[in-house]
């Protein structure tokens, strides 16, 4: 069975529980080509993104961003940074993001935060 949406932003912050974030609606990443035939229901918000595969994990069977990219995801929508910092401090408490990750994360030259 092909997998179309992926569960990201807001929704994978608070699904890996990296942060007190509180999604108003269910964040999904669809991949460009990907022809939504009905209207998207008021719960969920689309995002459109062909992600990489090493940009998606499987959480209790359900696909969602890594939380490397789920955290970029909330630093390009505007998250507020206090729950960004969280997020970043949450992962390295608990050994969810290599150190290059971490640096990338933390430093904000680095040209993989700017990462689309």
């Amino acid at each position: 069975m092909r997998e179309l949406g992926t569960i990201s932003h807001d929704t994978a912050l608070d699904l890996w529980d990296l942060c007190d974030i509180n999604p108003a609606k269910v964040h999904v990443t669809v991949p460009r080509a990907a022809k939504l035939r009905r209207a998207v229901p008021v719960a969920y918000r689309v995002h459109v993104r062909d992600l990489k595969p090493d940009d998606v994990a499987h959480h209790e069977g359900i696909p969602v961003v890594t939380v490397r990219r789920a955290i970029l995801d909330g630093i390009e929508t505007n998250v507020d940074p206090h729950l960004i910092e969280q997020a970043i401090d949450n992962s390295r408490t608990r050994g969810l993001l290599s150190k290059s990750d971490l640096a990338d994360l933390i430093d904000p030259h680095s040209s993989r935060r700017a990462e689309r």
